[in-house]
């Protein structure tokens, strides 16, 4: 299913990942989550609904609560995107297996946190995270992450109304 998604060949890809996610021996949660987490790209009016059954199959991953959060953040939903995010900064451990990715465990929850707390009102914790994000970014990143801290810093001093 994997590699017939990595062609393009997205409507045999759903298949197969369905017919995974159907098969009696596969029982394992982080790779049924991992399943579930790719037809949420492939099935875009079903997204929101795969992506929660990832969570649901597999509570203490963060790769499908920061799938969540960037979708929430998508839809401008800042409440479920900093919930979600917040989630995945909760799991300390990272697993050791190859179903754990680098994004998850890299900036882009922090990312996805400072900017609902901007949109929340929570300034501060917006520069708290904002700069982990920072910490944490590869160079390509860099600049914007800087920008954003620097427009979340300025956002301490504004007046409030």
């Amino acid at each position: 299913a994997r590699e017939l998604y990595f062609y393009g060949k997205n409507e045999e890809a759903i298949q197969e990942f369905k017919r995974h996610l159907a098969l009696p021996r596969a029982v394992w949660p982080p790779e049924r989550a991992q399943s579930m987490r790719y037809l949420g790209k492939l099935e875009t009016d079903r997204t929101e609904y795969w992506y929660t059954r990832a969570v649901e199959e597999a509570p203490g991953r963060r790769e499908p609560l920061v799938d969540l959060a960037k979708y929430y953040y998508e839809t401008a939903d800042w409440r479920k995107c900093y919930s979600y995010a917040q989630s995945a900064l909760a799991i300390k451990e990272r697993p050791l297996e190859y179903l754990c990715e680098d994004e998850a465990w890299g900036y882009t929850p922090h990312d996805m946190s400072a900017i609902a707390s901007y949109h929340l009102g929570r300034f501060k914790e917006a520069v708290e995270h904002g700069t982990k994000a920072l910490e944490l970014a590869p160079e390509a990143e860099k600049t914007r992450l800087s920008s954003n801290l620097s427009f979340y810093a300025s956002s301490l001093d504004a007046p409030s109304s």
